[in-house]
């Protein structure tokens, strides 16, 4: 009898865990999106196999829920891919009206000298892009 007063009490907790985590799982989420770049600084000379920075600006959001959650980059061919992006942390009912704003530095080497297209892509799908000569 006791054994199986146990085994219910043991049953009903986990059922009750279970249903618990499975609520907050739902309510909490980030949702991602790509980082609207306003420009972008690079230095006049890079030199193949030697690590340069590139610099960019821009708005990441208007409350303090969205924060830059980091970049992404493809070198494909001569063309260097670079998206930048944003989290929205939507666990705050509330979130602090403030600008965020995006001044952050991504480090690049590129392996090989010669004339690279370094594009930038825009929530919209278009991109910015500058052609670069790498020594």
């Amino acid at each position: 009898m006791k054994t199986k007063k146990s085994l219910i009490t043991l049953i009903t907790i986990s059922i009750m865990i279970y249903l618990l985590s499975s609520c907050l799982e739902d309510a909490y989420t980030f949702d991602t999106f790509l980082v609207k770049i306003d420009s972008f600084q690079l230095p006049e000379t890079m030199t193949a196999k030697t690590t340069f920075e590139v610099r960019f600006f821009g708005t990441v959001g208007n409350n303090g829920c969205i924060s830059f959650e980091g970049f992404n980059q493809n070198l494909i061919n001569k063309d260097i891919e670079i998206e930048a992006w944003g989290r929205y942390d939507n666990r705050n009912n509330t979130c602090p009206e403030v600008m965020v704003y995006l001044d952050k530095n991504l480090e690049i080497t590129i392996p090989v000298a010669g004339v690279y297209n370094l594009k930038i892509k825009q929530p919209d799908k278009s991109y910015l892009e500058r052609s670069i000569t790498v020594k």
